[in-house]
């Protein structure tokens, strides 16, 4: 993948944002976690190309400078309409294929579709517990064409092997209600998350503090993340153990720093629960983080804190923040904090406490579809080890040393097997293997002219509901009153483009057609001279123009 002589390049899905993000939007460790891996990949990456691949309607706003301005070298950007390669088989570009959205559908039609050669395709997984992901998304991972080389790249040890679960049980369910077996036939590795460690770095505390607008005295204990008991975490018993901490230290300046957005109402009940037990004047709740300027919050903290216990969370990016950051973290023992958090060299992992109680919900969360009410649920029936987190915290309060000592042994951890630049030679090392291994396959061919039956052929389907059907005999010429259009004096609709129309190809075929005088021209000759557009592109723009009245049938 290193070396630059090969043109193959790596495709992503790129979705660029319509506009900025508000301070007041909700801070998603998905959005967080795809924006970062793409910057990382176009600043460190060393694979000659890179494809960033829109939707249709995407290409217009489609900013690769939004990320990594500063970057000195990295791979040729090119930014395209996913359908631009449709009509490039002769030449296919791509040599891998990566989903950072775990989509489990696109990569592999876009591979048996239109691929004249076989690739990888990878995913990188987020939340894998929703109840629309336990049933579609396993489900579609066994039934799309999954090879060998491919593999679904799971974020920690606990999201690999909840995974493997998952689709054990779909193909459980298939072979009881359909007697055959159809197992996940790719690979599952693990590969974490990262971290930028030149922004998320040890600072100046009182700098830090100064520009957070916190007070430069107490011992902060610092939260990071969305505010949701029901997808993220429950706070009230980390208000609770705060409390009794400030009490057993009532000589003692401390403050709790619980940081992030919300888009419903958990933050306030936070504040209110603060209020309750008499320590809201050193709780502080903030709600308006803004996703550029978090790295400053870790500058504030001398321990950040995580008692997460929702199955929502399956990696954990806020703890590798913190190692970056160099500051201790104190975690429960839960998912992806298993692979980042020492316990003893880099912070605490505090056991957590789960038993199967859920008969009497989970049925209508299946039938509902409602994430908030079988996370929460869950969440409730989970419990951190109350203690015992109060001890770890009062442990590290003690001891300006082992708090010390626990900064660096952090920061040196996340230079090591955290930060983007090492940890995109390793996502390129797996996309080497998994090439190698996708080269020897000679079954491509075959595997990709399996289409029956064709249900991804809407006319293939429903041509019976037309009254008349065209083809490439069919003939088709310009209405005098269209010549305003050819001749500018009419506007073309712009909503068109977000059907995957193009303009430039539309004036074409109008000023062909204004050739073809009264005769016009057949379908055929129409896709004679664009013969560099996709045949199927050049005969939808055509009964576009019949659509509008801007051409008409002839005979």
């Amino acid at each position: 993948m290193s070396n630059r002589s090969t043109r193959r390049s790596l495709a992503i899905w790129y979705t660029p944002e319509a506009k900025s993000r508000r301070s007041t939007d909700p801070v998603y460790g998905a959005g967080v976690a795809t924006h970062d891996f793409t910057n990382a990949l176009i600043r460190f990456s060393r694979i000659p190309v890179l494809e960033l691949l829109t939707p249709w309607d995407a290409t217009m706003t489609a900013k690769p400078p939004l990320f990594a301005q500063d970057r000195e070298a990295g791979p040729e950007l090119r930014v395209r309409p996913v359908d631009a390669l449709f009509s490039a088989r002769p030449d296919f570009p791509i040599g891998v294929y990566h989903d950072i959205h775990a989509d489990p559908v696109r990569g592999f039609r876009l591979r048996g579709l239109y691929s004249p050669q076989p690739f990888p395709v990878t995913l990188t997984h987020h939340t894998v517990s929703y109840a629309t992901q336990r049933e579609d998304w396993y489900r579609r991972l066994l039934l799309e064409d999954v090879r060998p080389y491919d593999s679904i790249i799971c974020t920690s040890t606990a999201a690999r092997d909840a995974i493997r679960l998952g689709l054990a049980a779909q193909a459980d369910f298939f072979e009881r209600r359909f007697a055959k077996r159809m197992d996940f036939r790719g690979r599952l590795d693990v590969l974490p998350l990262g971290v930028d460690a030149e922004i998320f770095r040890p600072r100046d505390r009182a700098d830090a503090r100064a520009q957070m607008q916190l007070p430069s005295k107490p011992f902060i204990f610092l939260w990071v993340g969305r505010f949701s008991a029901a997808q993220k975490g429950d706070l009230l018993p980390l208000i609770r153990v705060f409390r009794m901490l400030q009490r057993a230290n009532s000589k003692r300046d401390l403050m709790l720093v619980l940081a992030g957005t919300s888009a419903g109402p958990d933050a306030q009940f936070f504040t209110d629960y603060a209020e309750k037990l008499g320590v809201a004047s050193k709780v502080r709740v903030m709600t308006d983080l803004e996703p550029s300027r978090r790295h400053l919050l870790y500058g504030v903290a001398d321990v950040f804190v995580s008692p997460v216990e929702n199955v929502q969370e399956t990696f954990g990016i806020t703890p590798i923040e913190a190692l970056a950051a160099g500051v201790p973290q104190v975690v429960s023992d839960w998912d992806g904090y298993r692979d980042t958090v020492v316990d003893g060299e880099t912070g605490f992992r505090i056991p957590t406490l789960w038993m199967k109680a859920e008969a009497d919900v989970m049925p209508a969360t299946l039938i509902h579809q409602d994430p908030h009410l079988d996370h929460g649920v869950a969440g409730q029936g989970t419990a951190v080890d109350f203690g015992l987190l109060q001890q770890r915290l009062q442990e590290l309060l003690d001891n300006p040393q082992l708090l010390r000592k626990m900064g660096r042994a952090s920061r040196k951890r996340a230079l090591a097997c955290f930060d983007w630049r090492p940890l995109i030679r390793r996502y390129e090392e797996l996309w080497k293997t998994l090439g190698a291994d996708a080269r020897r396959d000679t079954t491509h061919a075959a595997r990709s002219r399996e289409r029956a039956p064709d249900l991804h052929s809407l006319f293939g389907l429903f041509h019976g509901y037309a009254t008349v059907l065209l083809d490439d005999k069919s003939r088709i010429r310009l209405r005098a009153d269209a010549k305003d259009i050819v001749e500018g004096k009419e506007p073309v609709p712009s909503y068109h483009r977000g059907f995957g129309l193009d303009g430039e190809l539309i004036a074409g075929l109008m000023q062909e057609l204004l050739w073809g005088g009264k005769k016009g021209r057949t379908f055929t000759q129409l896709l004679e001279a664009f013969p560099e557009r996709h045949p199927d592109l050049v005969r939808r723009h055509g009964m576009w123009l019949l659509k509008y009245g801007y051409a008409e049938r002839v005979g």
